[in-house]
């Protein structure tokens, strides 16, 4: 019965982890965002601020609505439900509850990129034990 031949890692596999966890921490950067209800009114948040989204709870509903180039339009908060959506909503001030703008989190990128970077040391470790010496 023929053996099998496979091509050991050698010096490839750090290289390869390298890259792989450097890869990730590349696309990380843009990584884990949150929301982060405000302590300001709607009118302050969207003048200080200008968010290109936000999320608002109502007294009329338990839903969250997230809405797209938020701006204040007399007593209404007015935003597409999309970013490609060409109908607005309006929302009126005295129905929101609750507004939220999202904000990088790097406590969730930095969990996110090492449990990745652990998968693939531990791949990279079990393709190791894999090897079979010749």
């Amino acid at each position: 019965m023929p053996q099998e031949s496979r091509v050991p890692l050698g010096p490839a596999g750090p290289r390869r982890l390298v890259i792989a966890v450097t890869i990730l921490a590349v696309l990380g950067v843009g990584g884990c965002r949150s929301w982060r209800v405000s302590e300001v009114t709607p009118q302050q948040l969207i003048q200080g601020q200008t968010p290109s989204q936000v999320r608002v709870a109502t007294t009329t509903d338990s839903i969250k609505l997230v809405l797209f180039q938020p701006t204040i339009i007399g007593d209404s908060l007015r935003g597409l439900p999309t970013e490609l959506a060409v109908r607005p909503r309006m929302i009126a001030l005295a129905q929101i509850t609750e507004i939220a703008t999202r904000h990088f989190n790097p406590g969730k990128t930095l969990l996110t990129v090492a449990a990745i970077a652990a998968a693939v040391v531990a791949y990279d470790l079990l393709m190791s034990l894999n090897q079979t010496s010749p």
